[in-house]
């Protein structure tokens, strides 16, 4: 397994090496940049602030989208059909219904095509003669899970981390001279 996380400075570097002025193909580099930042919020939002567009935004708002859609669960008919065959194939019965619906719920959380990963995994597998459990199944492809759900997160931070970003007062002009003066003299400097 690939560690495919950057770190503040990679994101920082990346990004200022780009100069967007719509959305683009390089907006949307960055928002996968951002997603894959270990940045801390604070540092997020700085990093955020300095490239705010509305293209930024739409780009990190189409990452989550596709992250979601690609952690879609399999269907429950999909998910028993395939138990069925694995029940036939081993020669032993299912569990009993009580003990099939949470076997289905369980593994509905999977994405489908981590389910499909994981039961051909454990179809090569699984020597028991006993239905494989639950556990066999996550097991098989739990890196990639924990990947997945990593990203979905960190998209998830960067969109809020936006939001913050976009609700803050915009920043008043800097200090007069004569308000500099004033607080030199209220500081004692």
């Amino acid at each position: 397994m690939t560690d495919t996380t950057a770190t503040h400075s990679d994101v920082a570097v990346a990004a200022e090496s780009r100069t967007p002025t719509a959305y683009s193909e390089t907006q949307s580099e960055q928002a996968q940049c951002l997603i894959a930042s270990t940045a801390d919020p604070r540092s997020l939002r700085s990093m955020i602030r300095l490239r705010l567009s509305d293209g930024l935004e739409a780009a990190v708002r189409e990452e989550l989208e596709a992250i979601q859609r690609d952690n879609a669960p399999a269907s429950y008919e999909q998910i028993l059909e395939s138990l069925q065959l694995m029940a036939e194939r081993k020669g032993v019965d299912l569990p009993s219904e009580k003990a099939l619906e949470m076997d289905l719920r369980v593994l509905h959380t999977l994405p489908a095509d981590l389910f499909k990963r994981a039961f051909v995994i454990v179809w090569a597998e699984h020597k028991w003669p006993r239905m494989p459990e639950v556990g066999d199944f996550v097991a098989a492809v739990r890196d990639e899970l924990a990947e997945r759900r990593t990203k979905r997160r960190r998209a998830e931070g960067v969109l809020k981390a936006i939001e913050e970003v976009r609700s803050e007062p915009p920043p008043g002009p800097p200090p007069t001279a004569e308000q500099w003066s004033r607080l030199r003299a209220a500081l004692g400097v």
